[in-house]
């Protein structure tokens, strides 16, 4: 386990995040109680840009416990970043029940959108976040102030 984290170590250095998935793939099979070695694995996935094994390592965890904000907001950028818009979609809608007043998720929803070619919801989401937070200047800028 110690000779797999030391060429991790090594990988990330180099900023392989391919390989260093790989190497989290082994440590996740040697040590699957270590929730350390569960959740690098799918931030190298992210990383590497290989959405779908993000998103295959964490639906089921994000399904099973809805209010799980952090895998949340890991499997929302797989999806945005994987153009799944649907499935963004509907998970920004359900956090956003969850926390009306977040003014950084407003800001990322927004972005999503943005990035989806809706611009015309992503412009009202933008004005929400700018309301709920008139001070952070990149809202201002979005909404045009």
């Amino acid at each position: 386990v110690e000779l797999k984290k030391t060429l991790g170590e090594g990988y990330a250095l180099e900023r392989n995040w391919g390989k260093l998935a790989g190497v989290y793939e082994d440590l996740a099979v040697l040590t699957p109680n270590d929730p350390t070695v569960q959740i690098r694995l799918t931030d190298f996935y992210i990383l590497a840009g290989d959405y779908q094994k993000a998103i295959n390592r964490l639906e089921p965890t994000v399904n099973a416990n809805p209010g799980d904000i952090y895998h949340s907001d890991i499997l929302l950028t797989a999806y945005t970043k994987s153009g799944m818009s649907g499935k963004a979609i509907a998970i920004f809608k359900k956090r956003l029940e969850m926390e009306p007043t977040s003014p950084g998720l407003h800001g990322r929803y927004a972005q999503a959108l943005e990035d989806f070619g809706m611009g015309t919801e992503a412009a009202k989401e933008w004005q929400k976040a700018y309301d709920l937070d008139p001070s952070n200047s990149f809202f201002k800028q979005k909404v045009g102030k």
